[in-house]
């Protein structure tokens, strides 16, 4: 999917793509135990560079909690901040998770990821297969699904862009929440659900460039 991505983007910028614990390389590494371990494995993995590059986040999903979380750390730790932040398909932090999806069982958890999708089908159509990426997986929900925004409000100096799924569950009203944490929001819609990501890269990543575009001055 990264390789995708930076094949669309504009030809001066790089995708750095942060693996987290559990996945890929550090598949034999414990998934995070909440939002706070993620960011500080996160901060650390930026720490060398940050202040020496311009640089934007994004963030899916899940992502997009720990993006935002993570530009709070990188503030209080007094670092460089990103010069734009990407969210994609996230509902502002205020915004309490609804779903309690990490508390299913093994069976009811697997039958609930396949119907909201996102689950590769060579994934989801071989049960071992599933089972080795249940706990990641299951994790990551739970740390979605009990995440508590903490703090007070505070406006960051950079714009966010957000980009949605015009048929995924978040509101338009919900999205627009997110002007509370920034000068200036920048809304853009992909044809799609949740996972637009997935089935409409090309429009995606027109949607970044489009907004990169605006923070590189070209």
């Amino acid at each position: 999917m990264f390789k995708k991505i930076q094949d669309l983007l504009l030809q001066n910028v790089t995708v750095r793509p942060m693996e987290l614990a559990g996945r890929g390389s550090r598949f034999a590494e414990e998934p995070y135990a909440d939002v706070s371990c993620a960011v500080n494995d996160l901060y650390q993995k930026i720490s060398g560079w940050i202040d020496q590059e311009d640089y934007c986040i994004m963030g899916f999903s899940m992502g997009g909690i720990l993006t935002f979380e993570l530009c709070r750390k990188i503030g209080q730790m007094g670092r460089k901040l990103p010069s734009g932040v990407f969210f994609l398909g996230v509902e502002p932090p205020h915004i309490k998770s609804g779903t309690e999806y990490h508390k299913l069982d093994d069976r009811e958890f697997r039958q609930a990821m396949i119907s909201i999708g996102g689950i590769p089908e060579e994934v989801s159509q071989c049960e071992e297969l599933f089972d080795l990426y249940l706990p990641a997986l299951r994790a990551d929900f739970q740390l979605c699904e009990t995440y508590c925004f903490t703090g007070q409000i505070i406006k960051f100096d950079f714009n966010f862009y957000l980009i949605n799924g015009l048929n995924d569950s978040i509101s338009r009203c919900v999205l627009d929440q997110w002007a509370w944490y920034c000068n200036k929001c920048q809304l853009d819609f992909v044809p799609g659900v949740h996972f637009f990501i997935n089935t409409n890269t090309s429009e995606t990543c027109r949607c970044i460039n489009k907004g990169l575009k605006e923070i590189l001055n070209c």
